[in-house]
């Protein structure tokens, strides 16, 4: 029989025998697809920047989209595995949401290239991308975060989401998104600098306009 090391793709074989060769090349490529934009990136210059031939570039991946979605993967990944630690999902519900907001902002300072990628994916120049949907599929366990936390809203009878709410974790992502994207501009504004971010003021309006009676007659967003 043949063994399962011959069975898994060359490729496959070589990215788990030289890891950190395979990240180095991720890292580079995700900085330069996030700062210079997915067609206007040469592989050439990839390769060069990673102080490599393409030869060896072509070694870890098939082509210009293997490339490319093996970086959003990996930002992906990386989002989620912290979101994962750190975020309470016994929390009530618009304290998760809260979470997540505050961990996205970590996120920006933890990986800023990975996430400027995962951005430009849906708001910047990567977003109309043939393979651009196949690279938001690779952010779904992120957004099923923010679906978890409706979810208990929910079912505590706190929020009334009318059976939408996928498209509210949507909604609500593409919120947290865009406040990331508009960045310093938000920090300038003359709002209260000691006070709540921006965005979480946003969650706690955008929350307000689907609690459910219940909800109202607590006379608060977070009871559950």
């Amino acid at each position: 029989m043949e063994s399962v090391e011959r069975r898994m793709p060359r490729k496959q074989r070589l990215r788990d025998k030289n890891p950190d060769r395979h990240a180095e090349l991720v890292r580079v490529a995700t900085r330069v697809f996030a700062t210079e934009g997915y067609n206007a990136t040469n592989v050439n210059r990839v390769a060069e920047l990673a102080g490599v031939g393409v030869g060896t570039l072509y070694n870890y991946f098939d082509d210009k989209d293997d490339l490319f979605l093996d970086c959003v993967e990996v930002a992906a990944a990386t989002d989620l595995r912290i979101k994962q630690q750190r975020i309470d999902r016994l929390a009530p519900a618009l304290q998760m949401l809260h979470d997540i907001v505050r961990v996205e902002r970590e996120l920006m300072e933890l990986d800023p290239d990975g996430q400027q990628l995962l951005k430009s994916v849906f708001y910047g120049g990567n977003s109309q991308l043939e393979v651009g949907q196949a690279a938001q599929e690779l952010y779904a366990g992120s957004i099923e975060l923010v679906e978890q936390a409706l979810a208990k809203g929910v079912e505590g009878g706190v929020f009334d989401l009318q059976g939408q709410t996928r498209l509210a974790a949507l909604l609500i992502t593409g919120m947290v998104e865009t406040f990331h994207v508009l960045g310093d501009r938000l920090d300038s504004s003359d709002s209260d600098k000691d006070g709540p971010h921006p965005a979480d003021l946003a969650v706690e309006l955008l929350c307000r306009g689907i609690l459910s009676e219940a909800g109202r007659q607590q006379g608060k967003v977070g009871g559950q």
